[in-house]
């Protein structure tokens, strides 16, 4: 028997408290978890991605016209940009079907 049943989340879009399962076997408990987990890995991707721009940046920098090189460096920083994107409209996502099972 579980001593507790509920816990109280913010709801993301207003300061009301809406009680959610604390276990991860309804969709709700699940949505709610993976959004969190998103918390951490928004800032982690926008770090990845500056590097990988900054990398991009570089191989087109020293690329000495050679056509190979440019593409690479800007294969590195469309691949990046497109990542950021996904990633935010993952999460924007995400939280408009929370928003829905509410």
């Amino acid at each position: 028997m579980n001593i507790i049943s509920k816990i109280y989340a913010a709801d993301p879009w207003s300061d009301l408290k809406t009680p959610v399962s604390s276990d991860l076997s309804s969709w709700e408990g699940l949505l709610r978890k993976f959004y969190q987990l998103f918390d951490f890995f928004i800032p982690f991707s926008a770090v990845v991605a500056v590097i990988m721009i900054i990398v991009g940046g570089y191989s087109l920098m020293t690329a000495m016209g050679d056509p190979d090189k440019i593409k690479k460096g800007q294969g590195i920083i469309t691949a990046a940009v497109v990542g950021m994107v996904i990633v935010f409209i993952v999460k924007l996502l995400v939280g408009f079907i929370i928003g829905l099972v509410e």
